[in-house]
């Protein structure tokens, strides 16, 4: 189903979807919605270590074919499931 999310998580006001055609993240509550087609996503790294480390937090960078590249903040608990749901989406 093009709508069901394969990935979701939420965390202190931040927001993160992953759907078969897109990535949804809002980082937090006054922040606007980013939305990252799956087609543009070029490479998705986890970072070792960042201040986000702290607090049990992870950071992942996904990479666009265009070159920009935005930084998501998720649970420690969620990292390995939201590379799978991306990896996933691309197919």
């Amino acid at each position: 189903m093009q709508n069901t999310p394969l990935f979701k998580s939420s965390k202190l006001g931040s927001r993160l979807v992953v759907l078969p055609t897109h990535i949804e993240y809002k980082p937090s509550l006054l922040a606007g919605k980013i939305t990252i087609p799956i087609k543009d996503v070029a490479s998705v790294e986890n970072i070792a270590f960042s201040l986000a480390f702290f607090g049990g937090m992870r950071e992942i960078v996904v990479e666009t074919s265009g070159g920009k590249r935005y930084k998501v903040i998720v649970h420690a608990k969620d990292r390995d499931g939201l590379v799978e749901a991306i990896l996933k989406a691309k197919g």
